[in-house]
């Protein structure tokens, strides 16, 4: 998570491009089901992250989960 990417110092490489394209912060959800790594869902916001935001992060989690186990479930039956 990148509370305000306006000053976090980590995310200087990004900065400028993604502050031009309106994002003031972000935050990635890991696409994983058992052992298996989909990939990872980064949701922007147009404004800094706030502590009480933390509802939010559980939704975003939830959905990820949601989103790797439809996956998996899709592979699954692909393979059958």
């Amino acid at each position: 998570m990148v509370a305000d990417i306006a000053t976090d110092s980590d995310f200087a490489a990004w900065r400028e491009a993604t502050l031009e394209r309106g994002a003031r912060s972000l935050v990635c959800i890991p696409l994983a089901y058992d052992d298996t790594a989909y990939g990872v869902m980064t949701v922007y916001a147009d404004r800094p992250q706030l502590d009480e935001d933390e509802q939010n992060l559980d939704v975003l989690s939830e959905f990820g989960d949601t989103i790797a186990h439809t996956l998996n479930a899709r592979e699954t039956r692909a393979t059958l």
